[in-house]
């Protein structure tokens, strides 16, 4: 595997190469299929390590606090709905709008997560059309974070039907519009996370998450990233060498590290 010269770094100054998405979804089916780690157990580390992310932007505690989880059918979306049980449990006030999917779908990734969460007493609607958007605007103006679980570790782009692509991109222009903090996992929404073309309406978030490693792609849009963070997904050694040989060990001290820009790369 040939890397690409593409970097983000640690602060103090170590250089963590990015992965391309293709090596970061191989990494996460072998996981599933060759170390046989469920998807949910997978969602847990991360799930933490974003619920600490949170805490620090509520000012270290999450008591009181009234938060959105955004969620789509996806890997991320269950980490965001981990995340919020463990917001939850801390103190914190949820609610959980799935978007972009109607209530009588059927769920696959998502489902047992959104069932607990009820079982933890946090709230579950359905966002799905533009006759619920006032109602939504109320809601988030309300909450003090958000958590956007949408991109797909599996698939670098969704493949949608023209309405419903439609409609998530006036979902995302009306969280720019807002001032409420939005933190992203694996990627801010509007970038093909394979080419890293844009690819419908770009989601400003306030932090993002990374897992794993961070992807080739968000080295060409850190405008729409915030703070970065990288998260551990349990990867093991031999995933991070077959990407650079030189790969630092990343999580030696704290399940997730905070990366900048890098402002080099190799000739």
């Amino acid at each position: 595997m040939s890397h690409s010269g593409k970097y983000f770094q640690k602060d103090d100054g170590t250089r963590v190469p990015t992965a391309s998405y293709q090596a970061l979804s191989n990494g996460f089916l072998s996981l599933r299929d060759g170390f046989h780690l469920s998807p949910p157990a997978l969602a847990e580390g991360p799930a933490y390590g974003l619920a600490m992310v949170v805490r620090y932007a509520l000012g270290l505690s999450a008591a009181g606090g009234l938060i959105c989880g955004l969620v789509r059918d996806t890997f991320c979306g269950n980490i965001a709905i981990n995340c919020l049980r463990h917001l939850k449990n801390a103190g914190s006030d949820i609610v959980i709008l799935v978007l972009g999917h109607p209530e009588d779908q059927p769920l696959s990734y998502i489902a047992n997560a959104l069932e607990s969460a009820k079982a933890f007493g946090m709230k579950v609607e359905f966002w799905s059309t533009t006759d619920q958007n006032d109602l939504v605007v109320d809601l988030i103006q309300e909450c003090h974070n958000i958590i956007f679980g949408g991109s797909d570790i599996e698939f670098p782009i969704a493949i949608r039907p023209p309405q419903e692509q439609e409609f998530i991109n006036q979902s995302i222009s009306i969280l720019n519009e807002l001032s409420t903090p939005v933190h992203c996992i694996l990627a801010p929404h509007g970038v093909n996370l394979e080419t890293g073309e844009p690819n419908g309406e770009r989601l400003f978030a306030s932090s993002t998450m990374a897992l794993g490693a961070p992807l080739e792609c968000l080295t060409n849009h850190t405008d729409l990233l915030g703070r970065l963070y990288l998260a551990d997904m349990s990867f093991p050694r031999s995933f991070y060498t077959a990407i650079a040989p030189e790969f630092p060990i990343l999580f030696d001290e704290q399940p997730i590290i905070r990366l900048e820009v890098c402002s080099t790369t190799d000739p």
